[in-house]
Order: structure tokens, then C-alpha cells, then sequence
């Protein structure tokens, strides 16, 4: 982590947080509008999202996807974006 930090420095870091945060954004107005409940209203680059009864049937279909999401419990589903996540990702 800390090489990571100084081949990137400060300006790199700090490019890459806002562009992983602007992703998260736009992935969560996404979801919204296609129904999803987005639990929180500030997120960095996690969002957990309410999906109710969908919620084994979303993790299944994402995983065969490749996609790996978090099961929070029966009704909510994780999910986090990084430095390799890309547009077409989301």
C-alpha cells in the first residue's frame, strides 16, 4: 500500500479517489433509476442497496456475471467499485 501511495503521490491519489467516487455516483443514480433501493445518501465507493425478495436471485445472476457482490443478509446486497473499475463496468 505504501508503494502504491508514492508511485502514485498525492495528485494521483487524489485523481484516482474522485474518479472511483464519481463512478459509485453515476452507478448509483443508475440503480435508482431502475428501481433499486440505494440505502445511504453519502458513499465514497460502497453502496449498499436494498433488493429485498430479488436478493439471491441478483447475487446469482450477477455472479454468473462475474461480478462479485456482497450478501449483507436476506434483503441487501454490497457492492464496491475500485481503481479498475471501469465505465463499461458500470
Amino acid at each position: 500500500a505504501s508503494m502504491y501511495a508514492v508511485y502514485h503521490g498525492p495528485q494521483g491519489l487524489t485523481q484516482i479517489a474522485n474518479r472511483v467516487h464519481h463512478l459509485t455516483a453515476i452507478l448509483a443514480q443508475g440503480l435508482k433509476a431502475i428501481g433499486l433501493n440505494v440505502e445511504q445518501e453519502t458513499f465514497f465507493d460502497t453502496l449498499t442497496l436494498n433488493t429485498g425478495a430479488q436478493t439471491a436471485t441478483l447475487h446469482d445472476k450477477a455472479h454468473a456475471q462475474q461480478i462479485n457482490l456482497r450478501v449483507v443478509d436476506a434483503e441487501r446486497l454490497g457492492l464496491s467499485l475500485d481503481e479498475t473499475s471501469t465505465q463499461a463496468d458500470v
